[in-house]
């Protein structure tokens, strides 16, 4: 890649002669001023001409560098002012409201945040942050623009000479990133081409065949941006690689998930991106890089892993994210959540089954097989589950195979149909998918809802997984908790109602719940044969 070159020494000069403090903050001659550090971004900027007129803001001077540098702000949408009339060019510049202005002055050149970018702002006083300058502050940092003191972010610390050079350098390197074809040659850049694609059906989404070490060792890294291309011409652009899936439900991403064969394209929680893309297994996918490192503050905050070891762990159940389910009107002890019993790629598969006999379980809710995975299982020679195998053996086992679309029509026939045959066995039950998190979690909030749990409670449950595996509670890790519940929790629960805009913690839980069987096809006496069952009311 090029290299690129510091700011030219003599322009450095000049943009610090206008940055400094006017006489107001002689004595501290290290403080930036609002109209100083505008007037050094005006000339980063190349000097755009203005029309001679008056600036809006009653403390500008009509004319003058600062005159065309806040007209020039103001036409760009860059600075807003103190919504009283006054810029205040003669007070201190925050770091906040540089920030702000640096962003600003990005999207009029159509860089910025494309889509969802929700992630943590991991500093202590991150909480700090003005919500005007929330969005911006989250763009300096990903980009490695504005970078945190032992302190913290500080936002409302003012911006000094010793900062400036170095944060307009990193800057100008965050644009020039985003830039194509300046002087860079095809193969200074990562990527791979005319690669064989596989349709992967069990969650829907693109198997492209490069190993996930294959496809790092090409330069790319987690958090990066990238363009996928068909062989058909479908084709994704920005797309962010993660090694988890760390996109709001609906968007497109390039996993790289621990223990898939390959690198996938999907739609996180949509629909099947193969069928979406019109391809065939005799398409192929060019991958190459887009923006390097675009999304790394994703990565970075979203990026968690748990141990397949049990020493690791402080109890069986815990490893095994095995739990009775205690919310709203459910009968103690009638529905248990957990890991696979059967599917053992984690190691849970022994305890689960041991924990769920001890529970008396007597029908198992199984949400990742099919018939065809299960003899897998059955017929490995290291399979020890002999509980789950018991109750297999004489029928009270409902495979269905749920992927994580759980607005799709299948997904809710599936459910439906599921809990219909529960629904017709004496508990307790079991739920599982692989891990017991997502489509467990997902089935396990609606079992909730119908029952009548809070918005609360379901948040409670739910997060409980996330302590067993990762150790993350609301005490410890709070904004790491926040984003998990608004992030993937959320959505779910607004799913239920079919509106994105609804509010989860005022919704008809119950209602919306039964209505979501009902559109699977449960009709209106199995639901309430189900709800029965579940609370014996």
């Amino acid at each position: 890649m090029k290299k690129r070159s510091k700011i030219p020494a003599a322009l450095l000069a000049l943009i610090l002669a206008l940055s400094l403090a006017v006489p107001a903050f002689a004595a501290d001659p290290g403080v930036l001023t609002r109209g100083g550090f505008l007037s050094a971004l005006f000339v980063l900027n190349g000097d755009p001409q203005t029309q001679p007129q008056q600036t809006e803001f009653r403390d500008v001077p009509a004319e003058g560098e600062l005159a065309q540098a806040v007209r020039w702000a103001a036409d760009s949408g860059i600075v807003n002012g103190y919504g009283d009339g006054r810029f205040g060019p003669e007070d201190p510049v925050t770091r906040e409201q540089m920030a702000a202005m640096l962003y600003r002055s990005a999207q009029a050149q159509g860089k910025g945040f494309q889509g969802a970018w929700m992630f943590l702002l991991d500093y202590p006083d991150a909480a700090d942050v003005s919500a005007w300058a929330d969005e911006a502050m989250h763009w300096v940092v990903m980009k490695g623009i504005v970078v945190g003191t032992d302190r913290g972010l500080e936002p409302k610390a003012l911006a000094t000479e010793e900062q400036l050079n170095l944060i307009l350098d990193r800057w100008q390197s965050a644009l020039s990133d985003t830039e194509r074809g300046d002087e860079d040659t095809a193969a200074d850049v990562p990527g791979i081409e005319g690669v064989p694609i596989l349709h992967e059906e069990e969650f829907g989404g693109v198997y492209i065949c490069e190993t996930i070490d294959g496809f790092n060792a090409q330069g790319f890294l987690y958090g990066d941006s990238v363009r996928v291309e068909f062989s058909n011409g479908y084709l994704l652009e920005d797309l962010p690689y993660y090694n988890g899936y760390y996109t709001l439900t609906g968007e497109p991403l390039l996993v790289a998930y621990p223990g898939y064969p390959y690198i996938k394209a999907a739609i996180n929680n949509g629909g099947d991106l193969f069928e979406i893309a019109g391809l065939t297994e005799e398409d192929t996918a060019t991958v190459t890089l887009q923006e390097r490192g675009r999304y790394a503050a994703i990565q970075d905050a979203r990026d968690i892993h748990y141990s397949d070891d049990r020493a690791a762990y402080e109890s069986d159940a815990v490893f095994a994210n095995f739990r009775s389910v205690r919310a709203g009107a459910l009968r103690e002890g009638v529905l248990c959540r957990s890991a696979s019993p059967c599917d053992n790629q984690h190691n849970r598969a022994p305890y689960a089954d041991a924990l769920m006999n001890e529970a008396g379980v007597a029908f198992i809710l199984n949400l990742s097989d099919n018939e065809q995975k299960i003899q897998k299982y059955l017929s490995d020679p290291g399979f020890a589950s002999p509980a789950f195998l018991s109750l297999y053996e004489n029928g009270s086992v409902a495979p269905i195979a749920l992927n994580m679309n759980y607005g799709s029509d299948e997904f809710k026939a599936k459910v439906a149909d599921g809990l219909a045959r529960m629904a017709e066995t004496e508990g307790p039950y079991l739920v599982h998918c692989t891990e017991g998190k997502d489509r467990t979690g997902f089935v396990c909030m609606l079992l909730e809802a119908l029952c009548g749990a809070s918005y609360e409670e379901i948040v409670d449950d739910y997060m409980i997984t996330y302590r067993n595996y990762y150790g993350i509670t609301e005490a410890a890790e709070k904004d790491r908790y926040d984003v998990i519940v608004e992030s993937v929790l959320v959505p779910m629960i607004r799913s239920l109602s079919g509106d994105d805009g609804t509010d989860v913690r005022t919704m008809d839980l119950a209602g919306c719940a039964a209505q979501y069987l009902a559109d699977g096809g449960m009709r209106r006496e199995q639901i309430a044969q189900l709800k029965e069952r579940l609370t014996g009311a």
